[in-house]
């Protein structure tokens, strides 16, 4: 592919046939269902195993400690005192304790 940087070139290869004949193949492309994107590159040098080392232990590490922190502190006691803060109990009335009455004994 011309005058493309080679990143660009190499996703364009990439994309199915029918992506790129024509518009009209195009659009019924868009309403079939794709395959599943594809996964990021494996990094193939030291520095790309740094840089994704480096992402790991700045970006996903904190953010599961930040969700496993929040759910722990402020969800969970929360779901547990609107649990424990229900009234379980059975409450009957004078009106309810009389129709019941009324209606006779039940056999």
């Amino acid at each position: 592919m011309p005058n493309l940087a080679p990143s660009l070139a190499l996703g364009l290869t990439a994309l199915p046939s029918s992506f790129t004949s024509s518009p009209t193949s195009a659009a019924t492309a868009v309403l079939s269902p794709s395959p599943p994107p594809l996964l990021p590159p494996t990094p193939a040098t030291m520095a790309g195993w740094f840089g994704w080392v480096l992402t790991f232990v700045f970006q996903v590490i904190p953010r599961c400690l930040y969700w496993l922190i929040a759910f722990t502190t402020i969800t969970l006691p929360t779901w547990l005192f609107t649990l424990f803060s229900m009234s379980l109990t059975f409450t009957m009335n004078f009106t309810t304790l009389y129709a019941s009455a009324a209606s006779g004994p039940m056999t």
